[in-house]
């Protein structure tokens, strides 16, 4: 029976049938290959260009600081990780500490980072010492300012305390104020501590600006000599019994948890060019149990630092 449809018969290899149509969908295939192929050159320098990107970001726009000491206990607790905003006061140099252009100036009650005086850095007890060596503190006094503390004892509902009480006397003005420090409730805030001593302590609020902030004070302070203008060997550069004057470019700065801090009162102000930025916001925490368990603090992550 002969078929309706009939074609010349072909005789094609199947090889030959595949490889046509291989080469029309996808082009030479070995050259495809050298094409995708790079070389160890090319990827080093992409390496190195991406970690320039990322050095340069975090030396002059935004930072990651932590916080490894109890000294701004409960504004920063230990194991809060925290954003610094590099350019909040001055552009910098990418991957460098070198100050291009300057912004603005720290403002009273701002939170920030900087490098330490070198005689600071064996005096600030850090836990964890492979992080960075920049100290996180709180500015209580601007250039100009005539400062003086003394140490008031008051009674509060956690016991007798020895107040560091704060008073500063602005350039031009002819009276002291304070920072109205008044006892509030504990409350949560000193719960989930890694320093046992911190939770002793009694809670009180400070008004800087337009704003307040917790402080902890209690009744031992192994700094009280150093507050009383006998620091020796920390030149510390200021009687704060009697009071001094802070000298143009510097700042005064101490850490929140006032028995615990290694700040201005031991090893004096800080100079303008060592501030490198204003802590913004914490993004991790942690509590250290201890070397082998942790438990994240995920009410703390993202709090506005004030």
């Amino acid at each position: 029976m002969k078929c309706l449809f009939d074609f010349p018969s072909l005789d094609i290899k199947p090889s030959e049938r595949i490889i046509p149509t291989m080469a029309k969908l996808s082009g030479n295939p070995v050259k495809e290959a050298k094409k995708e192929k790079q070389s160890p050159l090319s990827s080093i320098l992409s390496l190195v260009f991406i970690i320039v990107l990322v050095l340069a970001f975090k030396s002059s726009i935004l930072d990651a600081n932590n916080i490894p000491t109890g000294s701004m206990i409960p504004t920063l607790k230990i194991g809060d990780f925290l954003f610094v905003n590099k350019m909040r006061y001055s552009i910098r140099m990418p991957g460098t500490e070198r100050e291009l252009f300057r912004i603005d100036d720290p403002k009273r009650g701002d939170i920030v980072t900087f490098d330490p005086p070198t005689h600071a850095i064996s005096e600030e007890k850090s836990q964890l010492a492979m992080f960075s060596k920049r100290f996180v503190k709180r500015v209580v006094g601007m250039p100009g300012d005539i400062i003086r503390i003394n140490r008031k004892s008051i009674d509060t509902t956690r016991g007798r305390v020895d107040y560091s009480f704060f008073e500063y006397k602005e350039r031009g003005s002819d009276s002291f104020k304070n920072y109205n420090p008044i006892e509030t409730s504990v409350g949560k805030e000193l719960s989930d501590l890694d320093n046992p001593e911190a939770s002793k302590r009694a809670l009180f609020l400070e008004e800087k600006r337009n704003f307040k902030h917790f402080v902890l004070e209690g009744y031992d302070d192994e700094r009280r000599f150093l507050i009383s203008g006998m620091g020796g060997d920390f030149r510390v550069g200021c009687d704060f019994k009697t009071g001094c004057e802070i000298p143009d470019g510097q700042y005064m700065v101490m850490g929140d948890n006032r028995d615990d801090s290694s700040d201005s009162r031991v090893w004096g102000f800080v100079k303008r060019e060592d501030i490198l930025g204003k802590a913004l916001i914490i993004y991790f925490s942690i509590n250290w149990k201890d070397n082998t368990r942790m438990n994240v603090r995920w009410s703390r992550i993202g709090r506005i630092l004030e």
